[in-house]
């Protein structure tokens, strides 16, 4: 005999076997059948909830699902929860946490309570981490095209070979198609967000690009930073192995005027001497004939009369320094390489 069980938004069967069981098995009792219409746009996986993923698994196959609109309208929780544990006793594999999702979902209170926040930074380093293995970031501008046209765009990369999961794909495609102006602020981030280091930067982009040149060419300020970005990029695929972090670090100085840079507190001392402007200056004097392997690989072996000797050596060399520079780069040098 069959046994009709009508469930708003459901219609369950169940078809009880008098003897015999199912064929193939070794159940004796109960065969629950139904379909279950899910449609779902080609070739598009669907976002779905924890809630819904479960509805899906453990509902779907015994129900017709209908809308969650009518279960919210004729149910309270604790009729939900009566609910399901009738299904559990017709035989639905769902446990206690199961439950507590599934009767949340229904409730329409899931997605506001499971949903985490953005994070536009990850999602920042994801695109540059995994735009970069290919190609430069040049065209890819956040908000630029909307998010359908990403997701045709990143699709493509796919078949390129870009591996990322369907989360770190999502993720690309919400991040792109989102405009910057319209992303919250996050002013308590940015009110907490760490004084920007400016020696640190600057001993980066020394240690960083001279590994393969001299610092020709590569003036603080010269391009905008979206400009560096594309540089620091192509560097990458070169060979360049520097962190996101450090990736934004070099972008960041190099397209900053240091002009337009507030001096940190502390920095200068109380005779004008500036330890970051100093070595700002080494970089922009020195880098354009050689690189500072000769000074940064043997600290305390030289000693400031070393260090004046051979800066005014590099004088009949062609180095543009006036003596008031002399001064503040034997400072530095000997503060920072020489003998203590």
């Amino acid at each position: 005999m069959k046994l009709s069980i009508p469930i708003i938004g459901f219609t369950l069967t169940v078809a009880l076997v008098a003897s015999g069981g199912i064929p193939g098995t070794n159940s004796t009792a109960v065969l629950a059948t139904a379909t279950a219409e899910t449609p779902a746009l080609a070739g598009v996986a669907p976002i779905q909830s924890e809630g819904e993923q479960l509805l899906q698994a453990r509902c779907a196959v015994c129900h017709d699902l209908g809308g969650v609109a009518e279960f919210q309208a004729a149910y309270d929780e604790n009729s939900l929860r009566e609910l399901v544990a009738t299904m559990i006793s017709y035989g639905a594999q769902v446990n206690d946490a199961e439950t507590d999702i599934l009767v949340a979902y229904l409730l329409g209170n899931e997605q506001a309570d499971a949903a985490p926040d953005f994070d536009e930074a990850a999602a920042a380093n994801l695109v540059n981490a995994s735009c970069t293995t290919c190609h430069d970031l040049t065209g890819i501008e956040r908000g630029l095209y909307p998010a359908d046209e990403w997701r045709e765009t990143v699709s493509r990369m796919l078949g390129y070979g870009l591996n990322i999961s369907d989360e770190e794909f999502e993720t690309i495609v919400t991040y792109l198609g989102t405009s910057p102006d319209t992303a919250e602020a996050d002013a308590a981030e940015a009110d907490a967000a760490p004084a920007f280091d400016e020696t640190a930067a600057a001993s980066l982009v020394n240690a960083s690009c001279t590994t393969c040149h001299d610092l020709t060419g590569i003036e603080r300020g010269l391009y905008p930073a979206d400009e560096w970005r594309e540089t620091v990029s192509r560097m990458m695929g070169y060979g360049l192995n520097i962190s996101n972090e450090e990736f934004e670090t070099i972008v960041t100085y190099l397209g900053t005027a240091p002009d337009a840079v507030e001096a940190v507190d502390g920095d200068v001392d109380d005779d004008g001497y500036d330890a970051a402007a100093a070595e700002m200056l080494l970089n922009s004097a020195c880098t354009t004939c050689h690189d500072l392997t000769g000074i940064t690989s043997a600290p305390g072996t030289f000693t400031e009369a070393d260090f004046r000797e051979t800066i005014e050596r590099m004088l009949g060399h062609g180095a543009a320094v006036s003596n008031d520079e002399i001064d503040i780069l034997v400072r530095y040098l000997t503060e920072t390489y020489g003998v203590q």
